[in-house]
């Protein structure tokens, strides 16, 4: 099934490149965690914790800086991942070089993307809602299950489908998100199934991680580990699907 194709194609990128992608990201990655600490945030979550963010005394400046750290670094890693992917590009130095001359159009193309995810998140999330809060008295399970198959999969579908516009940018070439989902919407399905494994994939792991003492330095550690390989296995995932289905490109998986 092509689906399973590139989502093993997108794993064996990450994890049989592993000292590239650390080459690319892993400097950058470690800015971004420093960051969040530096301004009294453990978590990315925490940003939805008002009363959290009260106590901490935190203020517009300092949100303002950890957003633009976050966003100008893992643009600088994305499009380095990508290049590397999709053009064999890998320097010698410490850092990827920053991408100059992709940056505004990178930047343009995932603020639309946000934009539409947002959109997306309201509109099934009162789906979600509405289902699990009807089979929650029955089942807790089942009401979870129902808001993961009405809320992430098709969110992330449908974000996958859009997806091109990105690592086509980061290439410098100029396919917009319409001409994305062009190349791609007859592949819904099998992007479909990328979804599902990727969701699968993340449950699993967080079941697994139940496990794990619950020591604070630790799972701190872990988080920061998983945060990495999440962010690495999704951008492969953009780019197998560019590659594979824009440039046709062939799978290994």
């Amino acid at each position: 099934m092509l689906g399973v194709r590139i989502y093993l194609h997108s794993l064996r990128q990450v994890f049989g490149n592993l000292g590239a992608a650390l080459r690319v990201s892993g400097l950058l990655y470690l800015v971004q965690t420093l960051v969040v600490f530096l301004i009294g945030i453990s978590v990315l979550t925490s940003l939805t914790d008002f009363g959290a963010l009260a106590r901490s005394n935190f203020t517009f400046l300092r949100v303002a800086a950890w957003l633009t750290v976050t966003v100008v670094t893992g643009i600088w890693m994305a499009v380095a991942w990508h290049r590397f992917i999709l053009r064999s590009e890998l320097q010698r130095s410490i850092l990827p070089p920053f991408p100059r001359d992709s940056f505004a159009s990178y930047l343009g193309w995932g603020a639309i993307l946000v934009i539409i995810a947002l959109f997306l998140f309201f509109a099934l999330g009162l789906l979600g809602a509405f289902a699990a809060r009807s089979l929650f008295a029955t089942s807790p399970l089942l009401a979870f299950v129902a808001a993961v198959f009405i809320v992430k999969i098709p969110l992330a579908t449908i974000l996958f489908c859009l997806s091109p516009a990105l690592p086509s940018a980061a290439v410098r070439e100029n396919l917009t998100i319409g001409q994305g989902w062009e190349k791609t919407r007859g592949h819904i399905l099998d992007i479909l199934i990328v979804a599902i494994l990727l969701v699968a994939t993340e449950l699993l792991v967080d079941y697994l991680l139940g496990y794990l003492p619950r020591v604070f330095w630790l799972m701190q550690v872990v988080n920061i580990v998983l945060g990495w390989v999440y962010w690495a296995v999704g951008i492969s995932i953009i780019s197998t699907i560019y590659g594979h289905l824009v440039e046709g490109r062939p799978l290994k998986a």
